[in-house]
């Protein structure tokens, strides 16, 4: 376990690795659940949740040019494994980390589809595909929450490695998703759509994450 009170000489307004990283966490949760899509002229607005949502609704999604939609659920997703890894980095085996493991599981699951759409039977059973990704997703992170003990013996700057590897996909992914559903739109509705507030929150919480990641590696011991 890293100290979470170790700052770095150069660490900004005095704020600890473990601080940029939770700041960033609390930003990207918020964000998710802001304006991430907006067609001014058309009165559309879609938070982060709702995106996946509208892209089926878009030509290029039925023809698979767009990729496939579930990946606007990789922000929860990702964030619920982030958290649990900084969980094992400043408490590995006390109360709070558990705790905080349970929430980045809960976090996780706002990915998980809504029940009525689920396979109950052998109809809706062929399209358990669509989800995949998304059981995939959510049952990594479930792992990861019950493999603590397993977790905490691993070197932390493999931990901080793997927080800020995942803090660049989650930013970069999305964002691509984002400019080819934004070109789509462009081109059948005639409407120029503007990234919104929650879209920007997002990016930022990942550089925050990000730049955590960093202080937290020139903050740990060669050797760990």
């Amino acid at each position: 376990m890293i100290n979470a009170q170790d700052k770095p000489k150069s660490a900004i307004l005095a704020f600890s690795w473990s601080d940029w990283m939770m700041l960033g966490f609390v930003l990207m949760l918020v964000g998710y659940f802001l304006p991430w899509f907006k067609l001014p002229a058309a009165g559309l607005t879609l938070i982060g949740i709702d995106i996946s949502e509208w892209l089926k609704f878009l030509p290029q999604f039925d023809t698979g040019e767009l990729p496939n939609r579930n990946w606007f659920y990789l922000p929860p997703i990702c964030l619920g494994g982030m958290l649990i890894l900084w969980s094992v980095l400043v408490d590995a085996n006390g109360r709070r980390g558990w705790i905080m493991s349970g929430v980045g599981l809960l976090i996780a699951l706002i990915a998980f589809p809504a029940l009525e759409v689920l396979p109950i039977n052998a109809e809706k059973f062929s399209k358990t595909g669509e989800w995949l990704f998304r059981f995939i997703g959510i049952g990594l992170v479930g792992l990861l929450a019950l493999g603590r003990p397993l977790l905490s013996k691993l070197p932390n700057r493999l931990l901080v490695s793997l927080i800020a590897v995942t803090a660049l996909i989650v930013a970069g992914l999305p964002a691509w998703l984002l400019y080819l559903s934004r070109s789509a739109y462009i081109f059948w509705l005639r409407l120029t759509p503007n990234p919104g507030v929650g879209f920007l929150l997002h990016m930022a919480a990942a550089l925050l994450i990000f730049v955590g990641a960093i202080l937290c590696w020139r903050s740990s011991q060669p050797n760990v």
